[in-house]
């Protein structure tokens, strides 16, 4: 199964998500841990593989941060806090910046909190890595 590293911008909205809070996936211990001690990025490396067979084509995760085409996120496999309530809402996605070389996005993220009824608007950078190429050229 081709399974995709990202440091989120989904699952960074709220916060509130840690690595312990994500559901099993079919990527080992070891693997995570390979990925981590090779991987030359700051922060949390987060593996949301696809579990529902049929999305599993969908997981382009370079091609969909860098689009500039808008989209309704109408599934998702996390909670966006601990406690498993989904507290956001109306998320959208601005590409500001990409590195191809790098595999950089910036984007500009707004949601809204369904808890308080605000608007909530920041920017958020990170990396998109390939699981399966990690040791190997960049084939996005």
């Amino acid at each position: 199964m081709f399974s995709v590293l990202v440091l989120a911008l989904c699952l960074l909205i709220s916060g509130g998500i840690s690595e312990d809070d994500g559901e099993e996936t079919s990527t080992t211990d070891q693997e995570l841990e390979e990925t981590n001690l090779t991987t030359l990025l700051s922060g949390p490396v987060f593996n949301y593989s696809e579990t529902n067979p049929e999305l599993q084509n969908y997981q382009d995760a370079w091609k969909f941060v860098t689009s500039n085409e808008s989209f309704l996120m109408t599934y998702r496999n996390f909670n966006t806090n601990p406690t498993g309530e989904s507290t956001t809402s109306c998320v959208t996605a601005t590409m500001i910046e990409k590195n191809e070389t790098t595999n950089y996005v910036l984007h500009n993220v707004t949601f809204l909190n369904t808890t308080s009824n605000e608007t909530i608007s920041f920017t958020k950078s990170y990396y998109v890595i390939s699981s399966e190429l990690l040791h190997h050229e960049k084939r996005f």
